[in-house]
């Protein structure tokens, strides 16, 4: 007797149509997942949600016009912190991941992962809450090895210090 699984729940942002409809397809192709959710940016996703519904899984591509990746990424830290999100993007400078460490992002896949490992990263949010790539664990870790309390400091700026310096 087959036994039905439930899929998890996917909500994903990213504006360029053709890659957020084939990331959906590959998604839901594994099987255990299904994308409720289709956005072409942060705003237009957060407008799509239903809080008696909730997703399990946030995907969101880093760089949206409207309201990108960080500013989502913040907003769900601030209203829904226990929906772990995955940041899907071609970045992984130590300063961009450590802010999005701080709005509450659980983990990266860069978008030139085998599809094999983006399985792997959602099987991992799912079941452990978080999902860090070896080649992100290692850059985070040589952050703290080699430049020390000072280079946290520098990378580590609040939102206002940010838009301070922006305005300087």
């Amino acid at each position: 007797m087959e036994t039905l699984i439930t899929p998890i729940r996917i909500a994903m942002a990213d504006d360029h149509n053709l890659l957020r409809t084939a990331l959906a397809n590959l998604i839901d192709s594994f099987g255990e997942y299904k994308v409720m959710i289709h956005a072409r940016n942060g705003k237009e996703l957060i407008e799509k949600l239903q809080p008696q519904s909730l997703p399990g899984i946030v995907l969101l591509d880093l760089n949206m016009p409207v309201m990108d990746g960080f500013e989502t990424a913040a907003w769900f830290r601030q209203n829904y912190p226990e929906v772990p999100i995955i940041m899907l993007t071609m970045y992984d400078a130590e300063a961009t991941m450590i802010r999005l460490l701080r709005n509450g992002v659980r983990g990266f896949i860069k978008k030139d992962v085998h599809p094999a490992e983006l399985r792997l990263a959602l099987q991992s949010l799912a079941q452990y809450g978080y999902y860090y790539s070896h080649d992100t664990t290692g850059k985070l870790v040589n952050l703290f090895r080699h430049q020390g309390e000072m280079a946290l400091q520098k990378n580590v700026l609040t939102d206002i210090e940010i838009k301070i310096g922006r305005a300087s």
